[in-house]
């Protein structure tokens, strides 16, 4: 049985994947700026430069600055980097869902595997498991928000 502070470890984890993967998406997301403003990509449309390759209006530009980007993070070891923090950030799921689920007692025991069948097949399920889990309270709340005040305490940001 699942407890309060392997939850708590399980919330730790998934919160560190997710805010790796969103550091590595921010580097992601310069790489393409970077490319866009050197290249001096402007969509034609609108007269606007686009905030990353996905916000490109011109369909060819789009193609060309994907493949670009791709190498360009390729070369420098990012998208190795954030296949690593994408596949944490999943396992780190996998790891919440399976502990929420197992808090369930015991005579739920089709609904546990149906509940787990369904977090590997949809999407809905699984966001909802990781949201249910994310929002037992094992303490991890009380915690950061002390973190967080004593970090401002002394002008760190977390």
């Amino acid at each position: 049985m699942t407890s309060m502070e392997e939850m708590k470890r399980f919330q730790q984890d998934y919160l560190r994947a997710e805010k790796e993967l969103r550091r590595l998406d921010r580097k992601m997301l310069a790489v393409e700026e970077r490319y866009i403003r050197e290249n001096g990509i402007v969509n034609e449309d609108d007269g606007t430069i686009p905030h990353g390759i996905l916000n490109i209006h011109d369909d060819d530009a789009f193609i060309e600055a994907d493949a670009r980007c791709s190498e360009i993070a390729d070369e420098i070891g990012l998208s190795a980097k954030l296949r690593q923090a994408a596949d944490a950030l999943n396992a780190a799921g996998d790891a919440l869902i399976a502990g929420t689920v197992e808090l369930l007692p015991d005579r739920f025991c089709k609904e546990k595997e149906n509940l787990l069948a369904g977090a590997k097949t949809s999407a809905k399920i699984r966001e909802k498991l990781i949201s249910r889990g994310m929002a037992l309270d094992t303490g991890l709340e009380e915690e950061m928000a002390a973190a967080q005040e004593a970090a401002e305490t002394i002008g760190l940001e977390l």
